[in-house]
């Protein structure tokens, strides 16, 4: 059975609603307003203990997710910092991902493409098919898998939804973001994933389990959303020198200050107060996030 990963415009709409993981086709949902929803509802907005622990390997807020996290850092972190490193040995492209906003539909997709090219080389799996398809009413993105099948998954991005972006920088981040999706389910695939790829085959198992229970917070903290959050926030965002708006790309763990710096660094809070405090000690950090436009 074909399942997706689409980003927050409709993931966390599932997660909010819980109406299921969205087809090909489904209505575009604007993050903010997805947003918006959840802060109605404290409930719907931040982590809940109780629905993680039906699957704490899949979750970053949770003690079983800490050797995870400690692989994001030693390992994830580096090779995000490596394809910088690569896109800006190529200095065309490294000029039109700083003027992405400036481009053309057209010209983005060329440099859509050998970013998230790099990507895969650099970070170290086999690149997805990425398919650009037209249509009205489409999700932004999202990232199409079978578990039963395997093997790469495929991204979809669509031109009409992510021309209703407001930022336009919002093609790149996702980009880069879905095809990361598709190197944390091969790692989940392989026999030496490692604590990590144990962590992101939970976390896709779980985005199917509990549909329809998640929070905003709950679903932004999965192991998988979390990383590909961070991996399309930091690398567009360090690439344009910040000037990507990432405010509704997942929560404060996977966004970043004007120097680089997570606004909730988990593997930091979770060494100030210990793993089994660190799903309580991140809520309240998320409370400007809450309490924000």
């Amino acid at each position: 059975m074909k399942k997706t990963s689409l980003v927050m415009a409709t993931l966390a709409a599932f997660a909010l609603s819980g109406c299921g993981i969205h087809a090909p086709g489904a209505m575009a949902l604007q993050r903010a307003a997805v947003v918006a929803t959840a802060k109605a509802d404290p409930a719907r907005f931040f982590a809940n203990s109780a629905i993680e622990r039906q699957a704490p390997e899949a979750f970053a807020l949770q003690p079983e997710a800490h050797d995870s996290l400690q692989e994001i850092e030693s390992s994830v972190k580096p090779a995000r910092d490596a394809l910088i490193t690569a896109v800006r040995k190529d200095k065309v492209l490294a000029a039109q991902v700083a003027g992405f906003d400036k481009l053309s539909w057209d010209a983005q997709v060329p440099v859509i493409k050998q970013v998230v090219a790099l990507e895969a080389k650099v970070m170290g799996f086999q690149a997805p098919p990425l398919v650009i398809q037209e249509g009205p009413n489409q999700i932004p993105s999202f990232f199409e898998f079978d578990v039963a099948v395997g093997g790469t998954g495929k991204v979809i991005l669509y031109p009409a939804s992510i021309a209703q972006e407001a930022d336009k920088f919002a093609a790149l981040m996702l980009a880069v973001h879905e095809v990361r999706h598709s190197g944390q389910f091969q790692l989940s695939q392989a026999r030496n994933g490692g604590a990590l790829g144990r962590g992101f085959k939970a976390a896709f198992k779980a985005q199917h389990d509990l549909k329809g229970k998640l929070s905003f917070c709950d679903f932004c903290s999965l192991l998988n959303e979390y990383e590909a959050f961070q991996a399309g926030n930091y690398v567009v965002g360090t690439l344009t020198n910040w000037q990507a708006d990432q405010r509704d790309m997942g929560c404060l763990s996977s966004q970043y200050d004007a120097k680089g710096q997570a606004k909730i660094d988990l593997w930091k809070l979770s060494a100030q107060v210990g793993p089994a405090k660190l799903l309580e000690a991140f809520n309240d950090a998320e409370k400007p996030q809450f309490g924000g436009r």
